[in-house]
């Protein structure tokens, strides 16, 4: 729906171009109206707050609530794309399956882009884990979440840097429009 949004919006560079986004670019699910912000946040975070506003989007009677799934799942940050260079791979998903493309989407987003520097003694992750820390349940959720999702032969020397107390350090996110938009 995002890169549908850039071509649609006739975005050139960045989605930040247009300044809201994600709170214009707007679709029909059933008979709602729902925004990227509020599928991203109001529906699949369960009405979390922003993580810009740290404002809730929905007030507590809106019907647009029930659309919520019964938990927050983390996963969800390793496969939602909102057409930037930083964001996961874009990929479909299938009822059927989703559980499975959820793991392998959490699987490959860690084994791409989480990286241990002894040296400095930290662990460098996207910001994305820092902005949703709440939805992966805090800094110990954040740690289980890339054990579960880490390549098998990496998980060692993750396993000793959480032990050592290792800092997070935040890849710098690029809003610049990723390949196949624009």
């Amino acid at each position: 729906l995002a890169i549908h949004g850039v071509i649609a919006l006739d975005v050139r560079e960045s989605v930040m171009e247009l300044p809201s986004f994600f709170g214009v670019v707007a679709y029909r699910v059933g008979n709602y109206v729902v925004t990227l912000d509020e599928i991203e946040n109001g529906i699949l975070r369960r009405n979390a707050a922003h993580p810009v506003t740290k404002v809730p989007l929905f007030d507590d009677d809106d019907p647009r609530l029930a659309l919520c799934p019964s938990h927050v799942d983390a996963r969800i940050h390793a496969a939602l794309v909102c057409a930037s260079t930083s964001c996961p791979p874009v990929a479909f998903y299938d009822a059927d399956r989703l559980d499975d493309q959820l793991d392998a989407a959490a699987d490959n987003y860690v084994g791409a882009e989480v990286e241990v520097d002894h040296d400095a003694r930290v662990i460098r992750l996207p910001i994305t884990f820092r902005y949703y820390e709440m939805d992966f349940g805090r800094r110990a959720g954040v740690e289980l979440f890339l054990l579960n999702h880490t390549p098998s032969h990496d998980r060692p020397t993750l396993e000793r840097a959480i032990a050592a107390k290792y800092d997070f350090a935040y890849h710098r996110y690029d809003w610049s429009l990723n390949s196949g938009t624009g």
